[in-house]
């Protein structure tokens, strides 16, 4: 993953400090290198800061470097995510008269966008949250994947937009109230998460999935439109009709293995998480089939045996020859983690209702009013 940030607005002051701070606030989303870009046109258009973090995945090299602009200078982009097509995309743009400068799955989106403007979302296949500016007009172009896979978050004022992968960077930007949200707050207690587009924070919104936003500047001030960009092709369906058990198997399968190889492309190693389950251990399974080698995989056991799906997931491993790495999720080991991590330590009684609960630097346990009373201090 990488984590992506920015703000628009003329009325802003200390850009710069402020996507630092921001940038800062994702570095464990992309340690491997880091870029920030700020546009100043004297009015003409409104001041704009990019900030990325990069995690290394395609190509290497610093052509990968973000914020990243087409060679004509009009689109910068930043972006977080994998698209599985984009060697076949690729291939059509550079037929279309494209030239590239890297190797990327970022230039391709760019070039895509380039060419298709909003339409380019239509040919992309997998999951991304990325923001683009038109730097003669300056608007802002922002989308996230169709089924909302990479996270982007944002605020913003008649006269300011501000933009993260995470809640914790637009806190760090300064410019964010930090107010709880009470409608947040009881979506939270009432199914252990806050329905979209709502989040803890008053004010601040969760770009849905399957959803791109504009910011767009008119006379001094932003307008900012939201839409739904998936709505019409989930009206459509091209499942095959009338197969038999047999032929839908067989196109399940291949399905699933096509899926799996595009998932593979990449120049650093990968690894599976295996739980033992019926979807892990397909996607175990098929890699080994794929890729010719043998996989590596991550999995979570526990102490207690009526928890733990340890043994289904060493059968598989073994199976699929597969080198794994165990972590074992027993109370001494992940409060020894816990206390490694320096994360902040929720007290309380092993008698009352507990909630996960997501804040500083880890997963916390806590009771609903130590929940209530943490994000109460987001107001300190």
């Amino acid at each position: 993953m990488c984590g992506i940030a920015g703000i628009i607005g003329n009325r802003v002051t200390e850009v710069e400090v402020r996507l630092a701070r921001m940038s800062d606030a994702l570095v464990h989303r992309g340690p491997d290198d880091e870029g920030t870009v700020l546009w100043s046109d004297n009015g003409r258009t409104p001041l704009t800061g990019f900030a990325f973090r990069r995690l290394s995945i395609i190509d290497l090299s610093a052509a990968g470097h973000q914020p990243m602009t087409t060679a004509d200078g009009r689109f910068s982009i930043i972006y977080n995510g994998e698209i599985y097509n984009y060697q076949t995309l690729r291939k059509e743009l550079e037929g279309e008269g494209a030239r590239f400068a890297s190797q990327t799955d970022t230039e391709v989106v760019l070039q895509l966008y380039a060419r298709r403007r909003v339409d380019c979302l239509r040919w992309l296949r997998g999951m991304f949250a990325f923001a683009v500016r038109d730097n003669e007009t300056g608007e802002i172009f922002i989308a996230r994947d169709h089924l909302g896979i990479k996270p982007l978050y944002y605020f913003h004022t008649n006269e300011t937009f501000i933009f993260a992968s995470e809640l914790r960077a637009l806190l760090e930007s300064g410019l964010v109230p930090r107010r709880l949200s009470k409608r947040g707050l009881t979506s939270y207690l009432q199914s252990g998460s806050v329905a979209s587009p709502g989040t803890m924070i008053e004010g601040v919104s969760l770009l849905q999935a399957g959803h791109y936003l504009t910011v767009t500047p008119i006379a001094g001030s932003l307008e900012v439109n939201e839409v739904f960009y998936t709505k019409e092709w989930l009206a459509v369906s091209d499942a095959p009709e009338g197969l038999d058990r047999p032929a839908a198997v067989e196109a399940l399968r291949d399905a699933l293995k096509e899926s799996v190889r595009l998932h593979l492309v990449s120049d650093v190693p990968l690894a599976s998480f295996l739980s033992g389950g019926i979807d892990s251990s397909a996607i175990v399974a098929l890699m080994s089939q794929v890729s010719g080698e043998q996989p590596k995989t991550f999995s979570v056991v526990f102490d207690e045996q009526k928890f733990s799906e340890g043994p289904y997931a060493r059968c598989v491993a073994d199976t699929a020859g597969s080198s794994t790495r165990r972590s074992c999720m027993c109370v001494p080991a992940m409060e020894e983690r816990e206390r490694k991590s320096g994360s902040l330590a929720c007290a309380g009684s092993h008698r009352h209702q507990h909630f996960p609960l997501a804040i500083g630097q880890g997963f916390l346990t806590a009771t609903p009013i130590q929940i209530i009373n943490a994000y109460s201090a987001l107001a300190r």
